[in-house]
């Protein structure tokens, strides 16, 4: 994975931070196998200096497929589907960056840093690969 010119931006953005990839529900790993976001974030810290990945978070309410939802549907949706794992912590000190496939109103996103914010986190930035 050769940085072109073009991803430089998307490099700088991720460098030295700690990737945590937004969670499936366990049924809906448990289906497909795998969950697309954390194998998104393990091979971009093989390829970004200094970024580690924290599974962090886990989505502990099943949520309809945002798919056919609109914005603020969406936002309802997702609001109270995630929390910090129990055991874990965040570090304040620390750059936290969640990672996720497809961004298209960001409810998602939103949620997700609203758990890590909640829980000490002060910088929580995101990035998806693809704009839906």
């Amino acid at each position: 994975m050769a940085a072109a010119a073009t991803d430089e931006p998307f490099h700088r953005h991720l460098a030295g931070s700690i990737l945590v990839p937004v969670p499936l529900h366990t049924e809906k790993a448990w289906a497909r196998g795998y969950n697309q976001s954390e194998r998104i974030a393990a091979g971009l810290a093989r390829h970004i200096p200094g970024c580690t990945v924290a599974s962090l978070l886990e989505k502990h309410t099943a949520t309809e497929s945002q798919t056919r939802l609109d914005r603020t549907k969406r936002l309802r949706n997702v609001a109270k589907a995630f929390r910090l794992k129990r055991g874990h912590a965040v570090d304040p000190s620390q750059r936290y960056v969640i990672i996720d496939d497809v961004l298209t109103t960001g409810a998602t996103l939103h949620a997700c840093a609203a758990v890590l914010r909640a829980a000490g986190a002060t910088s929580v930035n995101a990035a998806a690969l693809a704009h839906g």
